[in-house]
């Protein structure tokens, strides 16, 4: 998603693909919802290069909002959801993989 050289319809039709597969998978897997959570972003790219893990929070965002759409929690702000990113080992094909964990200390709503 760090892409600055995409189209932005491109990069519009990329976020709205992420957000709805975070959400899919949210109600897929049955994820319930949550007072808060932990996100983590692994990504294991195929390649080996230099890489800023940063340059995954753009991803992350719309992943976030996904979970939020889904019921997960009720909005993706720092009270409420902890998230990272990191970089994994390599992997081919690519692979993102997103982790939610209940964090510590809160129960589950209704």
């Amino acid at each position: 998603m760090n892409d600055r050289h995409r189209h932005w319809s491109h990069k519009s039709q990329w976020t709205r693909a992420l957000r709805q597969a975070a959400w899919a998978l949210a109600k897929q897997t049955g994820i319930p919802a949550l007072d808060s959570c932990s996100v983590e972003l692994l990504y294991e790219p195929a390649a080996r290069r230099r890489r800023d893990d940063d340059n995954l929070f753009a991803t992350l965002k719309p992943l976030a909002d996904g979970l939020v759409d889904a019921g997960v929690v009720t909005d993706d702000t720092p009270d409420l959801m902890r998230k990272t990113c990191r970089i994994g080992q390599i992997r081919k094909p690519s692979r993102l993989v997103l982790v939610v964990e209940r964090c510590e200390g809160h129960r589950e709503q209704p």
